[in-house]
């Protein structure tokens, strides 16, 4: 994490990126008003695989820039208050950061996780009423029940009782010849 005092509007930052010192000047997709001669104090606090906590403090306006891939995903808190996240030198996640002490809350919470956590829950819930609702029918109606889910209608496991199935051919063609 680094807090920046400048910040240099660019529509190919992958261009400019050659033209400026990083270590003092970041490139963004959007006007930015941020531009200080005193560079301000970044600290980690944590950090783990879907949150990160910094704490800032500078005496004007400056840039976060965190080594982390950007991504609509992430979403942010200053100090409690929701905050812009935005693409920095094209690839990295930044904010803007008002003067003065401030902690960052930065969450990963992409749409896709939503869209993955739904998905597992019908998967899951699908499969409990495969595996419930066939023993609950069987036991109503007092019929043992074979491992494919299906209702036994004889006492054996090899040959279907129904007509027509492959035991009762072969001993129809058995008596016809």
């Amino acid at each position: 994490v680094r807090l920046l005092p400048k910040a240099q509007f660019t529509e190919n930052p992958s261009r400019d990126l050659q033209n400026i010192d990083p270590l003092t000047t970041a490139l963004v997709e959007r006007h930015l008003p941020i531009s200080s001669e005193v560079q301000g104090i970044a600290r980690l606090v944590t950090r783990n695989n879907t949150s990160i906590v910094v704490e800032t403090e500078s005496d004007d306006r400056q840039l976060l820039v965190l080594s982390t891939s950007y991504h609509t995903g992430w979403n942010a808190t200053v100090d409690g208050a929701p905050t812009e996240v935005f693409a920095v030198n094209a690839d990295f996640l930044g904010v803007s950061v008002p003067a003065g002490s401030h902690v960052f809350h930065f969450r990963w919470n992409p749409g896709s996780r939503w869209l993955g956590n739904v998905i597992s829950l019908c998967g899951f819930g699908v499969l409990l009423v495969w595996t419930i609702l066939p023993a609950r029918i069987a036991r109503h109606h007092g019929r043992p029940i074979n491992l494919t889910g299906r209702l036994s209608h004889s006492g054996t496991s090899g040959e279907s009782a129904s007509a027509g199935g492959k035991g009762d051919v072969a001993r129809s063609r058995g008596r016809l010849g």
